[in-house]
């Protein structure tokens, strides 16, 4: 009978514990500001926002999930536009790719691993990052259209921007400020309205995107994610 009992308090426990991890599952989050610094014909201007990532470990179907808040960094060049880091590719589905070769963290099998030795670092450890390993770089020749966004060449902000204009630096720093909101405020009434719809920025909401063109690609979500509207 104490077998039984034990075996029954054993397989118990067993059970408690895995609903218990599934419902709080191992779990790290960072929190990070990147920075660009634009030199436009002498005058330094820069630009940064501040994401939050968490990675958690699933205990069934996928091995992890991943939640982001943040929003894509803008460096305002006046006349010139805006200059836009968006939230894609690696930053947004696997950033500890870039973010810990920047910190010389080396890689592992456990990407929770690498997320909690990213987090364990002090806030203001800060990295500077090459131009191969920014985020896509982005601007809207008419800032009321998004349909005119473009890709910009990190190496050649010029050809975007103008004459003399240069990116000069990009940095990444593990900070605990507030993650950045407001980018709506920086994009006309389009934002919203396509945001609310789910679609690109061309307007369409099929899952299938129809064409190759940069707008039919990017969608608010590059721009913003997590942030309540």
């Amino acid at each position: 009978m104490r077998l039984l009992v034990g075996v029954i308090l054993a397989v118990l426990g067993l059970v408690l514990f895995g609903v218990w991890s599934m419902l709080h599952p191992p779990s790290a989050t960072l929190r990070y500001r990147l920075t660009l610094v634009v030199d436009d014909n002498g005058k330094e201007t820069q630009g940064s926002s501040v994401v939050e990532v968490t990675l958690a470990r699933n205990g069934l179907g996928t091995p992890f999930s991943m939640g982001m808040r943040g929003e894509a960094a803008a460096v305002d060049l006046g006349a010139r536009g805006l200059l836009f880091a968006v939230l894609n590719d690696d930053w947004l589905m696997f950033p500890e790719r870039v973010v810990a070769p920047a910190f010389g963290i080396s890689r592992s099998a456990d990407r929770l691993d690498i997320f909690k030795r990213i987090a364990a670092l002090p806030p203001g450890s800060r990295a500077d990052l090459p131009s191969d390993k920014l985020p896509m770089l982005v601007r809207f020749r008419d800032i009321g259209d998004p349909k005119t966004v473009e890709r910009v060449d990190p190496g050649n902000l010029s050809a975007s921007f103008g004459p003399g204009v240069r990116l000069t630096r990009a940095t990444i720093e593990v900070t605990d400020e507030p993650v950045t909101t407001g980018i709506e405020k920086r994009l006309p009434g389009w934002f919203v309205a396509l945001r609310n719809r789910r679609a690109s920025l061309d307007g369409d909401t099929s899952i299938a995107r129809s064409s190759n063109a940069l707008s039919n690609i990017l969608g608010t979500g590059h721009f913003s994610q997590g942030i309540e509207p």
